[in-house]
């Protein structure tokens, strides 16, 4: 075994030993006179560790500085992180937009409002997600997003976004203009109660035009007319422009049988009249007698054919038979009625109170 002895220091001797480059094992025990004594397996346990090559130590030094370096790099990015964050948010708590006092419902119509002109102030730029108008073309609903943004020292934009909502609606109606109040008429005459309309128009689609049915963004005419009976009627204009509102206006006509007269008309309600001819009343009897009488003095089947008109009014060929006096009012004569040319085949008791009286032959 091997022995290293030690060396004097003052009154006591303390062992050193020199145990060779790269020996880390602990020895066991020592001799009487301090002489350290070394166990068997210390001649191949202790053999020097070889030196390491500059290459490994290069390598070695190399990872720990990138060790260290990323050490470093990750605080200074997670710092930077930290800063770019609170960065943002002040940039987004300064943000603000703020609007007008206006109203935001409008009326349909065909303007193309920007969006821009409610904005009373704000920070940023305004920019818009989507459409930057109302339009009020189109009625209902028109939701506006306002984005306001700004670029902090780092290049990050911050942003807010507020959505505001619009409202477009048509409560204005139609607008009908009639050319005339009251429109008289002969009987038998052709006549379009439509062409009395002057104008339809509605405040923001315009011009309307006629059909036969209802339909939106259109008008109609809805009447009960009968050109070919004498009588007081109403025609009634509607119309109804493309979102539903409605509006009506009326108008009378007046069907005679004698143009220049705009009297009563003989009817079963008003069952005697002042007609242009003075009264007039009705008689309801059969007249196979009277048309043998007139067929008599030449008026033939041909050309005076028997008939009851729509109204109920008893004609011969195209005049209503009436009676009246025959002293003042010969047989076979015509006279103006409010039913029309009367043509005299009858007389009555009635003569012989009033003359000028014709009593009108009917079926009511």
């Amino acid at each position: 075994m091997s022995v290293i002895t030690g060396n004097e220091t003052g009154r006591r001797i303390t062992p050193v030993y020199s145990l060779g480059e790269g020996f880390h094992r602990a020895l066991p025990r020592k001799s009487a006179d301090d002489d350290l004594i070394l166990p068997d397996w210390y001649a191949e346990a202790s053999a020097p560790v070889p030196p390491m090559s500059p290459l490994y130590i290069g390598a070695l030094t190399a990872l720990v500085l990138i060790v260290l370096c990323a050490f470093v790099g990750v605080r200074y990015f997670r710092e930077l992180e930290q800063k770019m964050e609170k960065s943002l948010e002040e940039a987004e708590a300064s943000l603000a937009i703020s609007f007008t006092n206006e109203p935001t419902v409008f009326e349909y119509g065909s303007e193309q409002i920007p969006a821009m002109r409610f904005v009373s102030d704000h920070t940023g730029e305004v920019s818009f997600e989507g459409s930057d108008v109302i339009d009020t073309s189109k009625v209902g609903l028109t939701q506006i997003v306002y984005r306001v943004s700004a670029v902090d020292s780092y290049d990050q934009t911050a942003q807010k976004e507020v959505v505001r909502n619009y409202f477009v609606q048509d409560t204005a109606s139609p607008v009908i203009e009639l050319k005339e109040d009251l429109v008289r008429i002969g009987a038998w005459d052709e006549f379009d109660p439509a062409a009395n309309v002057l104008t339809v128009e509605d405040p923001a689609d315009g011009k309307m035009d006629y059909a036969e049915n209802a339909e939106k963004g259109k008008y109609t005419v809805v009447t009960d007319l009968d050109t070919h009976t004498a009588g007081d009627y109403l025609v009634t204009v509607l119309a109804q422009d493309k979102n539903g509102n409605t509006c009506e206006a009326s108008y009378g006509v007046q069907v005679r049988y004698v143009y220049d007269y705009s009297g009563n008309v003989l009817n079963p309600v008003i069952g005697t009249i002042n007609g242009p001819n003075g009264k007039e009343t009705y008689y309801n009897l059969p007249m196979d007698l009277i048309v043998d009488i007139m067929r008599g003095m030449g008026f033939s089947e041909e050309e005076y054919p028997y008939w009851i008109r729509k109204d109920g009014v008893k004609m011969l060929g195209d005049y209503v038979m009436v009676a009246a006096d025959l002293h003042i009012r010969p047989r076979g004569s015509t006279i103006e009625t409010s039913l029309g040319t009367g043509l005299v085949c009858d007389t009555g008791g009635f003569a012989l109170r009033n003359p000028t009286q014709i009593d009108i032959a009917v079926d009511w």
